[in-house]
């Protein structure tokens, strides 16, 4: 899981779905948070999972429409941009653009709809 510089985690919503790859989570899952100031970024799991991460308790509301994608969310203390990982492995953490990692492990800065490595 992605943590801040204390080692928090973030509050999260995820779709109850899985995505091919760590692109098409960005595309279509959690780059329309991207105007959202507490966005942070994203994970995507070994499970192709899709996680969109806000700051503590500043994920927007899940949607409880019949005809709305089925999600689940989660609060915890994360806050401020995205610094390291846990050292469980599985998990690739994705910074929202503008964010000033500093690299612990191997990060990713997604950019629109593309997506660069830094080492």
């Amino acid at each position: 899981s992605c943590q801040d510089s204390r080692g928090k985690m973030y509050s999260y919503l995820q779709r109850t779905m899985t995505f091919p790859d760590a692109i098409t989570c960005a595309q279509k899952e959690c780059e329309r948070f991207g105007n959202i100031g507490a966005y942070r970024g994203f994970e995507f799991s070994v499970g192709k999972r899709c996680t969109c991460l806000f700051d503590v308790d500043q994920a927007p509301p899940v949607p409880d429409s019949g005809e709305a994608p089925d999600y689940v969310g989660g609060s915890d203390g994360g806050d401020g941009d995205v610094f390291s990982t846990t050292s469980m492995p599985g998990t690739t953490c994705f910074a929202s653009p503008g964010s000033r990692i500093e690299v612990k492990a191997a990060f990713a800065l997604l950019s629109s709809a593309t997506i660069f490595m830094l080492l």
